[in-house]
């Protein structure tokens, strides 16, 4: 009976160093979840959805210095943007591989995400620009960068716009576009207030014209009322 007991002393004593041992073993393998949340948390932030002045991927932009906004998202709670960097673009292979050659604002220490206005270099009629976004997470730690997106300006010269008349073959204006037009206007009427004429011939009241420019007199059963103190007209 005793050296049953003092066999399972020992046994738990063995047991508690095994599990001493495994602890502080595990310990600093302990702090690498915290470590790659922390990465997880960075990366977790990323700008989406681009907008160019409101507008996804826009045609005919007719501002020189566009707004440029985005959204973010984040799995994790209480996180937020402390800077920004816009790299913007020629080609898409140019901003793919890192190189903004028509503008790169640099790191900008700000929370905004809406309406930054595009100061880079001076865009042409027609030009496509290629833009994406990097943000910086609330511990100032690089997080997500956004897909590529872009907005094509529109024409911002004079001289850009030019035409010509569809026609059917005919050297002058299409025949549909008539130079005068003769309406009908026998139902159009121009109505007149009361007192806009002077009585005469034992009428008062409202004179109602066709735009013929004939005059019918008539006294309208809510504008006239009759001769005044005398007989009433009919």
């Amino acid at each position: 009976m005793g050296n049953r007991f003092v066999h399972s002393a020992c046994l738990m004593v063995w047991l508690a160093a095994i599990a001493g041992g495994g602890a502080a073993e595990s310990t600093p393998g302990a702090a690498t979840p915290d470590a790659d949340a922390g990465r997880d948390a960075s990366s977790s932030l990323r700008p989406v959805r681009l907008r160019c002045e409101y507008l996804a991927n826009p045609l005919g932009i007719a501002v020189r210095e566009p707004r440029l906004s985005w959204a973010l998202e984040s799995e994790q709670n209480g996180q937020f943007q402390t800077a920004y960097r816009i790299l913007a673009a020629s080609s898409e292979q140019r901003l793919a591989a890192g190189h903004g050659d028509l503008w790169d604002s640099g790191v900008v220490s700000s929370a905004e995400t809406l309406c930054v206005p595009y100061a880079g270099s001076k865009l042409a009629s027609r030009q496509r620009c290629y833009w994406r976004v990097q943000v910086w997470d609330k511990d100032g730690t690089p997080a997500g960068t956004s897909e590529i997106a872009w907005f094509e300006m529109g024409l911002l010269e004079p001289g850009d716009w030019q035409a010509r008349w569809i026609t059917g073959g005919r050297s002058d204006a299409s025949p549909r576009l008539r130079r005068a037009c003769v309406p009908d206007c026998s139902e159009a009427r121009l109505m007149e207030p009361p007192g806009a004429f002077q009585e005469r011939g034992g009428f008062s009241g409202a004179a109602d014209h066709d735009v013929r420019g004939r005059c019918q007199r008539g006294r309208p059963r809510s504008l006239a009322g009759g001769r005044r103190g005398g007989r009433r007209g009919t």
